[in-house]
């Protein structure tokens, strides 16, 4: 059963001749399991995305001001500049540009049938500051656990949460269901979403573009790079479960001589976290703090290099 972001409506109450009619007051867009994600820089684009239940002509009304659920008085709009069908849900993208970097933007999802609840999100720096992320992963078997990580995420308020694969068992509709809804879970009380960077893993084999259509991600191989405050950090996600689908060119060559290894030894990052689930990790050759996060053997290490 889908979970819709409508919430507590308010009636008005018209009483003739014994008869009572009730009217509402306003109406809430037919929209629910949103996510954020990136494509590009963090600092001045976001990805919004949500699950279309219902209603014609969506879009994001969007401001610096928050409105409440006002959308004619968001500034800017823009409808969704891609739309996939996919896993029974009707997934709608909406990629923000031209930001502004460290500041909060307040939106809501606007279409033919009302207006949604009013949402926030706060772009990254693009100078070095502190800053928090959450990292884990393998949220598939134990959905107990799942929720109750996602209401941490809520509390904890992350600037976002790095995912390193197996969401769920296989992928189907049902278990995407039963995901998204858990992941409205890390939505906080003041309605501030989190972007999750979403990698790809074993449990994710049976379509090897799952991320790319559920999260719009920045490559439909799920092997990209994002940075962070100026130099302060660029993360690597790698997706090693493309050596099962492409024999012919295997992990090790893609990622050993390939641009995206020599891009790895001469990034700019005092720290540079990867992501993976399996399979080799280049050498990083430049001075600085390097944190990898293994999936698949569910493990953190950490290293300097000279």
């Amino acid at each position: 059963m889908k979970t819709h972001v409508y919430g507590p409506a308010k009636f008005m109450c018209i009483g003739c001749a014994g008869l009572f009619l009730l009217f509402p007051l306003f109406s809430w867009g037919e929209v629910d399991f949103l996510r954020l994600s990136w494509r590009d820089d963090p600092s001045t684009t976001m990805v919004i995305g949500w699950n279309q239940v219902g209603g014609s002509d969506p879009e994001v009304r969007y401001d610096t001001e928050d409105h409440g659920r006002k959308a004619s008085a968001y500034r800017m709009h823009q409808p969704p500049d891609r739309v996939v069908d996919y896993r029974e849900m009707n997934n709608h993208f909406v990629r923000l540009e031209n930001l502004k970097s460290d500041t909060a933007y307040y939106f809501v999802i606007s279409d033919s049938h009302g207006v949604s609840r009013r949402f926030w999100f706060s772009t990254a720096p693009d100078t070095p500051k502190p800053f928090t992320f959450i990292a884990g992963g393998d949220s598939r078997s134990q959905p107990k656990f799942r929720r109750e990580g996602n209401r941490l995420v809520a509390k904890l308020r992350p600037l976002f949460i790095l995912f390193g694969g197996d969401y769920t068992g296989s992928g189907t509709p049902e278990e995407w269901d039963s995901w998204f809804t858990d992941w409205q879970l890390t939505i906080s009380e003041d309605g501030r979403l989190y972007p999750i960077i979403a990698t790809h893993g074993n449990h994710e084999n049976k379509d090897m573009q799952m991320m790319d259509k559920l999260f719009d991600t920045p490559h439909p191989d799920q092997y990209d790079s994002i940075g962070f405050a100026g130099d302060l950090m660029r993360i690597w996600g790698l997706n090693s479960e493309l050596e099962y689908k492409d024999k012919p060119r295997p992990q090790s060559n893609r990622l050993g001589s390939n641009p995206i290894s020599r891009a790895i030894q001469t990034l700019d990052g005092r720290w540079r976290p990867i992501i993976v689930r399996c399979g080799r990790i280049p050498l990083v050759n430049q001075r600085g703090k390097v944190v990898l996060l293994h999936g698949r053997t569910y493990s953190m290490r950490k290293g300097w290099t000279s």
